[in-house]
């Protein structure tokens, strides 16, 4: 975790919805802002802030180590449709 908070168990069904996201998603969506405290969101206009980012951790790489860093939000589980 570099910035702000990360998910909790008060993150549920019924709270606002919430995510996590990495550098790459900072640098690529706001680049010259800070990102704690923005929405954002996904697919169609009536869904683009949806989300509320908490915090923001470092960039990782899950499969191939060569393969470039990708922007990545994390969401809680129980906030899952």
């Amino acid at each position: 975790m570099l910035r702000g908070w990360g998910i909790t168990e008060q993150d549920t069904a019924t709270s606002r919805l919430i995510a996590v996201v990495n550098q790459s998603f900072v640098k690529k969506f706001f680049p010259n802002e800070d990102p704690i405290g923005k929405h954002f969101g996904t697919f169609n206009q009536e869904y683009s802030s949806s989300y509320e980012i908490v915090g923001i951790v470092a960039d990782a790489k899950y499969v191939d180590p060569r393969d470039e860093v990708r922007p990545m939000f994390f969401r809680p589980l129980t906030q899952m449709e």
